[in-house]
């Protein structure tokens, strides 16, 4: 199979994209056929180095399940402003069971206000160093540079 015809130059250095075409009467069945399977045989023989597929929701479509089982990883994508955490637990479950691998998650559309920016530098055990030193500080909206620079000896982990 030559990928040549299906995959489109974007104008940006080494990045193509191959559009989804129609949308067939039965994408379930077509993810789940032995065109996918050589499609995707086609990419892993080329010289792409990576492919990021974009799906509809998974939750009530079985779509995504069938495509990350076919898959290296998996990436979810949620919008802040409309997703549940029992939808995300729902979804990691359904993605599991379906052997895919999950590396992520990534939330969009995530409201960042400078009351909560000092959080995200450093690990949760800090929140009590954090709340105490808030209240020495004479204005709510100053940021200390210290509290955003790591300290020597400790690991910080991002929230």
């Amino acid at each position: 199979m030559s990928l040549s015809t299906y995959i489109h130059a974007v104008g940006i250095p080494n990045l193509h994209v191959m559009p989804a075409g129609a949308l067939p009467p039965n994408p379930s069945e077509l993810l789940d056929s032995k065109a996918t399977n050589t499609l995707l045989a086609a990419i892993m023989d080329s010289k792409i180095e990576m492919v990021i597929f974009d799906t509809a929701p998974l939750l009530g479509l079985a779509d995504a399940s069938i495509l990350a089982s076919k898959v290296d990883g998996t990436v979810i994508v949620a919008d802040s402003t409309r997703a549940k955490r029992k939808h995300l637990q729902q979804t990691k479950v359904l993605l599991t069971q379906s052997g895919a691998r999950i590396l992520g998650c990534v939330v969009n559309k995530q409201n960042f206000n400078r009351r909560y920016m000092p959080y995200y530098y450093y690990s949760s055990e800090d929140e009590e160093q954090e709340k105490a030193s808030s209240q020495n500080r004479k204005s709510s909206d100053s940021i200390s540079s210290s509290s955003l620079i790591p300290q020597s000896g400790r690991k910080n982990k991002a929230k």
